[in-house]
């Protein structure tokens, strides 16, 4: 399998189409899982017939988890034999789960128990949704041999899965599922595939600086404030919810990388090879920098720092969550995406000074800077294609999430070049969801929340993840605000997330850094509601300071407010532009047309109640070096509130081009 791997790796680099294997085994029908009417997780492990898990049980014992997993709640348990443990102690030279510590045997419990039940047919291939017991991430990969899937949780081959309990669901592991202590540039700089690369990560200092204070230490957070309960209640939405702060603050990162074998199509066979290109790249891309810091590898104007910085995200992200998942929630917010009209993407900041780069989900795949819809893809502008991680772990076995973040395997070259990505593939309407707008926002897992075992057992039937001042980078805000993002519901918001601002609200946050010298028409997109408040908003260019959007925006008001009419009862094509065209006169404009209501009743753009609005904010040109920011400032002194949900930042190629910008 390695072999032939290797091959398609080589294939992938031409762009030829690949199969990729999904961590979905459709042959096991739904009703043919083993189910347990009344046993809870500790029954299940002592009531097995072959007393495999007698040692896992003494474990849960030393760790004080017996009592837990013996009531009502919500658990997903890895649960290794006896033979993986002993395997486990042996390399450990311990004789019995007597000789481990007791931090020893909480961290060996933690790392195989979620306080949420994962069934295998829940998830995608990569990291599950939320963390373990321990605040790891574990990454689901399978392969195929002899026909058969196999399933594998990290490095550990789950024999037994989708064993339903009372209070959660079951999977047998062949071995002890690990907690690693190895950082993240660490783990690229040992992969054998990733010498070139490896390489060019140390020579820029990029290394040093990914693996380098993983943790805020300045962060200081009351153990009550992590918890969500009845004292930890907004209301929101219509609806109370609960909210809860993270435990920590911590910094993490993706990386992608190319492989030396996709190098070698490019001729780049060594380091001195790799420099060279980054030069012919970026001295174009940046004209004025040439010549001026060549050999100054670790100065972030330097070509090649330039390049391996465009790789690196300031964010862990799951392979599914790179663009939104089809995990948590009720499954359904990939499936209200109208892909034929336009792919599913997100756009993100890198740590490439003032670049942003385009992640696309197309067909199922995932791409770095590509620019097409489905099928309908030129050559030239299908992009670097995401592995995902059955397909690196089956190049490289010991692949695996760092403790600072992630990296994936990528088949072409990625880089921010002035022909394809600033000219073609960035040169596009950018819609941008809140809950990415910050790297804490994913960093700390409240980008696509799950309630867990603990929330619901609080009662909690709506979560929310809050963030302190100076907690969120990109965004500022003080005391008299509350800052939170919303889980994942059925609601009108796009990608049914949003972040959510309450009580005497005034929030400044940081405009992405799109490609600098074009002129951008500046939108946000929102959901009116009889419970929302009325908001200044500013526009800061950085240079003169905050600049009022017009007038006050009353988000109380609904689309007939500024003449919003259905499309269908418009009837023709010429009554639906004046339509569109007298409320951009206003400054608004209908929500998409490319997604839908859950479960698919209405876009955004024909919404029932005319709620899914777009406010056009300003038209801006957009200086290199420059950061922007939009300001929103509550008006009522009555503690309501605004859900911000996305912006777009388009540009005048698209909004006021040859050809008319598409409703989608």
């Amino acid at each position: 399998m390695k072999k032939l791997l290797y091959v398609l790796l080589g294939l992938l680099s031409l762009g030829t189409a690949s199969t990729v294997t999904s961590c979905i085994d459709d042959s096991i029908p739904q009703d043919a899982y083993y189910t347990f009417t009344g046993e809870m997780v500790t029954d299940y492990l002592q009531n097995d017939t072959a007393q495999r898990f007698t040692e896992f049980i003494d474990v849960l014992h030393r760790a004080e988890l017996w009592d837990l997993l013996s009531t009502y709640g919500t658990f997903t348990c890895f649960a290794p034999t006896n033979d993986a443990i002993n395997t486990w102690l042996h390399q450990r030279n311990y004789a019995a789960v007597s000789d481990m510590s007791d931090a020893e045997c909480d961290t060996l419990a933690w790392m195989h128990l979620l306080k949420v039940a994962y069934y295998t047919t829940d998830l995608g291939d990569g990291s599950l949704p939320t963390t373990n017991m321990n605040n790891r991430y574990l990454t689901l990969t399978c392969d195929t041999v002899d026909g058969n899937v196999k399933y594998h949780i990290n490095s550990s081959e789950m024999t037994v899965r989708d064993d339903s309990v009372e209070n959660g669901v079951m999977h047998v592991v062949d071995r002890v599922i690990s907690s690693s202590s190895v950082l993240l540039a660490e783990l690229v700089c040992n992969d054998p595939n990733l010498s070139i690369f490896g390489e060019a990560l140390r020579m820029t200092g990029l290394a040093d600086t990914i693996d380098r204070g993983i943790e805020d230490e300045s962060y200081i957070i009351e153990p009550d404030s992590t918890v969500a309960n009845k004292s930890h209640v907004k209301y929101f939405g219509g609806h109370n919810v609960y909210y809860r702060y993270p435990a920590k603050r911590e910094f993490k990162y993706s990386i992608f990388a190319e492989p030396d074998s996709v190098y070698k199509f490019y001729n780049i066979n060594s380091i001195d090879d790799l420099i060279a290109h980054a030069k012919k790249v970026y001295d174009k891309t940046y004209p004025q920098d040439a010549g001026l810091y060549d050999d100054d590898y670790t100065n972030r104007k330097n070509p090649l720092n330039r390049f391996v910085a465009y790789h690196i995200l300031d964010r862990w992200s799951s392979y599914s969550e790179l663009t939104v998942s089809e995990a948590g929630f009720d499954g359904s917010v990939r499936t209200q995406f109208l892909t034929d009209k336009q792919d599913i993407m997100e756009f993100y900041e890198t740590m490439a000074p003032y670049t942003i780069l385009k992640v696309s989900d197309a067909n199922g795949q995932k791409y770095v800077n590509r620019k097409g819809v489905g099928t309908r893809c030129s050559s030239h502008l299908v992009g670097a294609r995401i592995m995902t991680p059955s397909e690196s772990n089956a190049l490289y076995d010991n692949y695996s999430d760092a403790r600072n973040g992630v990296y994936y395997y990528v088949d072409r070259l990625i880089q921010y070049d002035t022909d394809v990505t600033i000219g073609e593939v960035l040169n596009i309407r950018m819609r941008i969801d809140a809950t990415t707008l910050s790297p804490d926002f994913m960093n700390s897992g409240a980008r696509n929340i799950i309630r867990n075992s603990d929330d619901k057992a609080k009662g909690a039937e709506y979560l929310m993840i809050g963030f302190r001042p100076g907690s969120a980078r990109n965004f500022i805000f003080g005391e008299d605000t509350f800052f939170g993002v919303h889980e994942r519901f059925w609601c009108n918001s796009y990608e049914d997330d949003m972040c959510a601002c309450l009580e005497n609200f005034d929030i400044k946050f940081k405009l992405p850094p799109v490609p600098s010298g074009m002129t951008y028409e500046v939108r946000l997109g929102y959901q009116a509601g009889s419970e929302r408040t009325v908001v200044q908003i500013y526009f800061d260019d950085n240079l003169t300071g905050d600049i009022p959007c017009g007038i006050p925006v009353d988000l109380r008001k609904f689309g007939d407010a500024y003449g919003w009419e259905f499309d269908e009862d418009l009837g023709d094509e010429d009554a639906i532009e004046a339509n569109d065209k007298a409320m951009r006169n206003q400054g608004y404009m209908k929500g998409p047309g490319s997604y839908t209501h859950p479960h698919g009743e209405t876009t955004m753009r024909n919404n029932t109640y005319k709620q899914c609005l777009r406010r056009i904010l300003t038209t801006k040109y957009f200086e290199e070096g420059h950061s922007y920011y939009i300001r929103l400032r509550q008006v009522l002194d009555n503690n309501a509130e605004m859900s911000l949900d996305y912006i777009e930042l388009v540009p005048k190629s698209v909004y006021n081009g040859s050809v008319a910008e598409d409703r989608y």
